[in-house]
């Protein structure tokens, strides 16, 4: 819910946000999910970057290396279930796809996608005791925020 509040006489403006994953198969596949109790999100494109040491120094030349994109999100246990209940057999092994919606009051609504999450590994692995969120660990092919392509060369 978007709204302004005042703390320490600061005002903090709220936006409105919504986060939805869609499995690429499977018996809901192309319908989305609507996650409700995501406590945190962090998704990174993981670009890396070579240096070319040479014979002075500094380096030679800086080149395009391997990139490792990768997200990570956490839910409540209950809807950790649901999720998985919602992507069904192959939970696993099937590609989700993830959009992240976000707007301020007064500005055009952001979008971020994540594009063929892959979850890593079970998230229901959890020990006696632990809090009640569960964490999602991810790779993904890429991370796009706005429609724009990180890895599209322009030409």
């Amino acid at each position: 819910m978007a709204g302004n509040q005042t703390i320490n006489g600061t005002a903090i403006t709220h936006a409105n946000s919504e986060i939805r994953i869609s499995p690429r198969f499977g018996k809901n596949a192309g319908q989305f999910f609507r996650l409700r109790t995501v406590k945190s999100l962090d998704a990174s494109n993981g670009q890396k970057h070579v240096v070319v040491e040479g014979p002075q120094p500094g380096p030679v030349q800086i080149g395009v290396g391997k990139a490792e994109p990768s997200a990570k999100f956490a839910v409540t246990h209950g809807e950790a279930l649901d999720l998985i209940e919602f992507i069904g057999n192959g939970y696993l092994v099937i590609p989700l796809d993830m959009q992240v919606s976000y707007q301020r009051p007064g500005e055009k609504t952001k979008r971020m996608k994540i594009k063929n999450l892959m979850i890593e590994d079970d998230p229901l692995k959890q020990s006696v005791g632990e809090a009640n969120m569960v964490d999602f660990t991810c790779k993904c092919l890429k991370v796009e925020h706005n429609g724009i392509d990180p890895f599209k060369f322009p030409v």
